[in-house]
């Protein structure tokens, strides 16, 4: 309350919310637009009209559910895939169809499912009539109808409104009037019709939803296959589509998150899917995957975020240099990359008998020359050779390599 109108409206039709069962306070606009499934889409409304009986009442004159009704139009023709009920003036029938998405107890998912209640009529004014069933917050905007059996026609005959505090029902409606429905009339005549455009969005239809391949370990330095599922929900063919991966501390993106890699995919028509696949830089920590695309020419953005799967990293291994060489050996304590616990792997195994060869050779130079050197020394002097004992020193620049743990991190 005393905060405005609203500046930006999207409508999501037939919502629910198969992601995330609630919304929490912490969460943002942005999170929580991304925890709702959106089968048909989410469209921006490009116009907002009511009447100044509404804008220019206050709960103290009492006056400002007589006129609780409007018009909001949508930059699609989502009509054409919902299809819609009609509107109508005139009588009262003595039964009525109550919707919305009530959202308190007792209901278990909070304004995520639609509800319709069936009951009789309770009473008339001009502007108003009751209905002998109850409301509750999320259900205000929603349409009352009635059925005409003989036809099987179905027409808004009023708008949900409110209920008395402290009482469950009877729940009040905006009824529609002629001066309603006339002004229904002239609303939708002034408003352009909307334009056709693709809308692209995760899909989400199957159980087998591709994300981070694969679901192991994956080592800093490499790359590894990402892959999305888009699908055009709009009305015509998009243009290309281009996909940017992205390691994030969580499931949402931010500005804060590291692009990983990018990929394009040619024009998709509408109605259609298509998975998107790319290899792209290995993230420098375990962290979730947020796939974001973007078409020119679609109808918004609101909804071209994904969070695609988590991926754990291990550290890349650590080489030690020995001499004449800037190569070490490594031994993994991960059984999936070595036969066993602590095993040498096949590369490492090559540089370590490596090793051994060319320090037996130097071994071998080093006691034929101390032998030559000792025979020459005992016929210079005629000294015996044990009286003259070489002292063997090791290499002091050679050095047997280290051997270091390859530690996954989680």
């Amino acid at each position: 309350e005393g905060q405005g109108w609203h500046t930006i409206d999207y409508v999501i039709p037939a919502n629910i919310d198969n992601l995330a069962p609630f919304a929490t306070d912490s969460q943002s606009v942005a999170e929580r637009i991304q925890n709702l499934e959106r089968p048909y889409g989410a469209f921006r409304a490009l116009r907002l009209k009511t009447v100044q009986g509404w804008t220019s009442a206050t709960k103290e004159d009492g006056l400002q559910f007589d006129w609780d009704y409007g018009l909001i139009s949508l930059e699609a023709p989502i009509g054409q895939r919902t299809s819609w009920l009609g509107y109508a003036s005139g009588d009262l029938p003595s039964k009525f169809n109550v919707v919305g998405y009530p959202a308190a107890s007792p209901h278990v998912f909070p304004g995520l499912n639609l509800f319709r209640r069936f009951d009789d009529l309770h009473g008339s004014t001009a502007q108003q009539f009751s209905v002998y069933t109850a409301l509750w917050r999320g259900d205000s905007g929603g349409g009352t109808y009635s059925y005409d059996a003989s036809t099987k026609a179905r027409h808004i005959r009023g708008v949900n409104s409110y209920k008395l505090e402290g009482t469950e029902c009877p729940c009040y409606m905006n009824r529609i009037v002629k001066s309603t429905f006339d002004n229904l009339q002239t609303w939708t005549k002034e408003t352009p019709p909307p334009a056709n455009k693709a809308m692209i969005i995760a899909h989400h239809q199957s159980t087998s939803r591709p994300g981070v391949t694969p679901s192991t370990a994956v080592t800093v330095g490499n790359t590894m296959p990402v892959s999305l599922r888009l699908v055009n929900i709009g009305f015509v063919t998009s243009s290309t589509i281009t996909v940017f991966f992205y390691s994030s501390s969580d499931q949402y993106y931010s500005t804060n998150d590291v692009l990983l890699g990018s990929t394009s995919t040619s024009s998709l028509s509408a109605h259609t899917y298509t998975t998107v696949s790319a290899d792209v830089s290995v993230p420098s920590q375990s962290s979730f995957v947020i796939g974001r695309w973007f078409s020119n020419g679609q109808y918004n953005t609101l909804f071209n975020t994904e969070a695609v799967g988590y991926v754990s990293v291990r550290a890349a291994p650590v080489f030690h240099p020995t001499t004449g060489n800037d190569r070490g050996v490594t031994v993994d304590d991960d059984d999936d990359d070595a036969g066993s616990g602590g095993e040498v792997s096949d590369s490492s195994s090559k540089e370590k008998n490596t090793g051994l060869v060319v320090g037996v050779v130097v071994v071998l130079v080093c006691l034929l020359a101390i032998g030559v050197f000792m025979m020459m020394r005992h016929r210079a002097s005629g000294a015996d050779l044990e009286q003259a004992p070489a002292e063997l020193h090791g290499n002091p620049s050679h050095t047997t390599p280290h051997s270091v743990l390859q530690v996954n991190q989680l």
